[in-house]
């Protein structure tokens, strides 16, 4: 427990100076929309394919990690379609609120497995989120097609 709040507290922080320096007057606003566009369409590809890249594939459990990824993605999708049927969600607002239990936080995950588990860490998340980015795309289409015509 130790280790998680040491390696997750930074994050954190981070964040609080980034929301701290969002108001800052002479960081305006265009280089806010810069820094977003560099680190979506650049860095964060980059720090994706560079850790895919690393991992020594014969030593890693790539099925099991892929059937956690999608076993745990699909019984989400189904809980949280339950809990927005049981509360009598408009459709709209069933696939927001099933999008947000699913997708996950990226940017933290990959912070928290660098600082918890090094580059095998990173190499494992890297691998989970190269599997569970498309099924949540799917599943996203899949429920606004369904539910999402008002």
């Amino acid at each position: 427990m130790t280790a998680a709040l040491g390696a997750i507290g930074p994050i954190f922080d981070l964040i609080l100076i980034g929301w701290g320096l969002r108001g800052a007057p002479w960081l305006p606003e265009p280089f806010w929309l810069g820094a977003e566009r560099v680190v979506y369409w650049v860095l964060f590809p980059a720090l994706l394919t560079t850790s895919l890249g690393s991992i020594d594939w014969a030593k890693l459990p790539v099925t099991g990690i892929a059937t956690a990824a999608v076993g745990s993605l699909l019984l989400m999708t189904l809980l949280s379609l339950a809990v927005a049927t049981a509360l009598r969600l408009p459709p709209p607002q069933l696939t927001s609120v099933i999008q947000g239990c699913l997708r996950p936080n990226i940017y933290i995950g990959f912070a928290a497995a660098s600082a918890l588990w090094g580059e095998v860490g990173l190499g494992l998340f890297s691998l989970t989120v190269a599997i569970a980015i498309p099924l949540v795309n799917l599943i996203a289409v899949i429920l606004l097609s369904r539910y999402g015509s008002a």
